[in-house]
C-alpha cells in the first residue's frame, strides 16, 4: 500500500471520528451539557478539519494526468457549491430558515470526499464498481443530512434532537463504509 492511499485511509478515518465525536457532543449537549460536550465538540472540529484538509492536500498532490479528463475535481466542487447556492436559496428565502454552518460542513465534505474519490478510481484503487458505490455512499449520506436540515426547524422533542444528530451518524458509516472499501480495493497491493 503506498503512502497516498495510507494517507487518504487516514483521512477517512479522522472523517468518522468527527461524525462519531460530534455525534456525542449533539447527545451529551442535549443531555448533560458540560465539559465532556466541549471537548467532543473539539476532538469534532480538529478531526473534521484535519480529514477534510488532508483529502484536499491528496486531490491537489495527484499528478495532472490522474485529474485530468472529462470530468476533473473542480468540476465537483462547481457542483457542490451550485448544490450549496441552491440550498442556500431554498432554505433562507423558501422556506424562512436560516442558513447554518453545518451545512456549509457537509457540503466541503461531501466536496473533497467526492474529489479524492474520483482521484481514487484514476489510480486504479477503486474498480468502477466500489467507486460508484462509495459516490452513492456519499450522495445519500449527503441527502439524508439536507432532509433533516430542511426538517429539524419544523419538529420539536426527541424528533427534533434525532433529525439534528442523524446526518452526523450517516457521514461517519458513509466514510466507514468507503475506507472499508479503499482498503480492501486493488490500491491496498
Amino acid at each position: 500500500m503506498d503512502n497516498a492511499l495510507r494517507g487518504l485511509l487516514l483521512a477517512h478515518g479522522l472523517f468518522v471520528l468527527s461524525g462519531a465525536a460530534y455525534s456525542a457532543y449533539w447527545v451529551l449537549q442535549e443531555h448533560a451539557p458540560g465539559p465532556a460536550a466541549l471537548l467532543f465538540f473539539l476532538v469534532s472540529l480538529v478531526s473534521g478539519f484535519s480529514a477534510a484538509s488532508g483529502a484536499f492536500l491528496f486531490v491537489i498532490a495527484a499528478p495532472t494526468e490522474e485529474v485530468s479528463g472529462r470530468l476533473r475535481p473542480r468540476h465537483v466542487v462547481l457542483a457542490c457549491l451550485a448544490l450549496l447556492a441552491a440550498t442556500f436559496a431554498i432554505t433562507t428565502f423558501g422556506m424562512g430558515r436560516p442558513f447554518t454552518s453545518e451545512l456549509v460542513f457537509v457540503m466541503i465534505w461531501a466536496a473533497t470526499e467526492l474529489c479524492a474519490l474520483l482521484v481514487a478510481f484514476r489510480r486504479g484503487w477503486l474498480s468502477r464498481r466500489s467507486a460508484a458505490a462509495c459516490v452513492a455512499l456519499v450522495a445519500a449520506a449527503l441527502a439524508v443530512g439536507l432532509v433533516c436540515y430542511a426538517i429539524y426547524f419544523e419538529l420539536v422533542g426527541a424528533a427534533r434532537f434525532y433529525s439534528g444528530l442523524v446526518p452526523y451518524g450517516a457521514v461517519a458509516l458513509a466514510m466507514l463504509a468507503v475506507g472499508a472499501l479503499l482498503g480492501t480495493g486493488p490500491g491496498r497491493r
